[in-house]
């Protein structure tokens, strides 16, 4: 973002929608009944971007622009701040519209988490999971992401467990490992975890115990670049997973952790 400028309604909805803009009707259907219900400060403020030869395309607000222009459902402002980003060509607009799109979407996901946890009677004490951030590891843990309530109950007890540890700044393949060695093996399973967060591993004549052999492991993959994305997490997770029922079996490792096939250890 380069400077932030003022406009009016009418201005902003003149403003031309992103090229890669979504089915904004069908958005504002939903948002009418979600989060522009209720009039709130956070809604005059929206984003857009310049391309060198003058163009501008909005970033968001869309639905705001359309429900301003044609149904008049939600109160006007008397102007708008506007974060103005400046782009290098139309594929650079494109590209920062999806960061803005893909940030909205995670951000509802977290709101669903933390209103569902809400509705079970579940207060979490780790931030990570007071801020909702558990989405992209249950979706590694069930294998799907299509109904994150279902998801949550599949795992809830696991969470509650895992929360009574206070982990603390994990990865989504992390927590989905938790997930599924706590469903598996009990809350035994957390202790491996708890070492791992303390880094207590150690090395000797005799080889690795599986804390060390995973500190090193996710390392030489954080070295690599190979621990990005869904795959990378995924990956990451079937680690952890074999690492930790090493722990629970007494064993060390002489050579590098071998992956657990994910699908086959849900069932």
């Amino acid at each position: 973002m380069n400077r932030i400028e003022q406009m009016t309604i009418p201005e902003w909805i003149s403003i031309p929608s992103n090229p890669i803009q979504r089915n904004t009707e069908r958005r504002a259907k939903r948002a009418t009944n979600n989060h522009l219900k209720v009039s709130e400060q956070t809604h005059q403020r929206v984003s857009m971007c310049v391309l060198p030869d003058g163009r501008k395309f909005k970033l968001d607000g869309h639905t705001r622009a359309y429900l301003w222009q044609s149904k008049n459902l939600i109160p006007n402002f008397d102007f708008l701040y506007v974060d103005v980003y400046y782009v290098s060509d139309i594929e650079e607009a494109k590209r920062v519209y999806n960061l803005f799109d893909n940030q909205a979407a995670v951000e509802t996901a977290k709101d669903k988490v933390s209103g569902f946890f809400r509705e079970l009677g579940f207060s979490p004490k780790s931030q990570w999971l007071i801020d909702g951030s558990i989405t992209s590891a249950l979706t590694i843990a069930v294998g799907s992401s299509s109904n994150l309530n279902d998801n949550i109950n599949k795992f809830i007890n696991e969470i509650i467990i895992i929360d009574n540890y206070c982990i603390k700044n994990v990865m989504s393949g992390m927590v989905a490992a938790m997930l599924l060695t706590t469903k598996k093996r009990g809350e035994t399973a957390m202790a491996f975890f708890k070492e791992y967060q303390d880094g207590n591993g150690e090395k000797d004549k005799s080889g690795s115990c599986p804390v060390q052999a995973l500190t090193e492991s996710i390392n030489i993959l954080r070295a690599a670049k190979k621990i990005q994305g869904v795959s990378g997490q995924t990956l990451v997770c079937s680690k952890a997973v074999s690492a930790c029922e090493a722990y629970l079996a007494g064993r060390r490792y002489t050579t590098s952790i071998k992956s657990t096939d994910i699908k086959l250890y849900r069932s």
